[in-house]
């Protein structure tokens, strides 16, 4: 997983410098179509539970 190192590790809201810093960091890295989009994610900050639940299709739809 080319992306694992990216995960999110900010455990408050980011700035705009801190969010530029990961983006960044992923455009240097081999894209991978599957992962990206999580990597991409946890660069602005999303928690690992969020992007964990996503990942395994979880969601919280009514049953309505």
């Amino acid at each position: 997983m080319a992306y694992a190192s990216h995960e999110s590790k900010w455990a408050v809201s980011m700035n705009a410098i801190e969010i530029e810093e990961q983006v960044s960091a992923l455009t240097e890295l081999p894209f991978d179509p599957d992962e990206f989009s999580y990597a991409f994610l946890a660069a602005f900050g999303n928690k690992s539970t969020t992007i964990k639940r996503l990942r395994a299709g979880a969601s919280y739809k009514s049953t309505n």
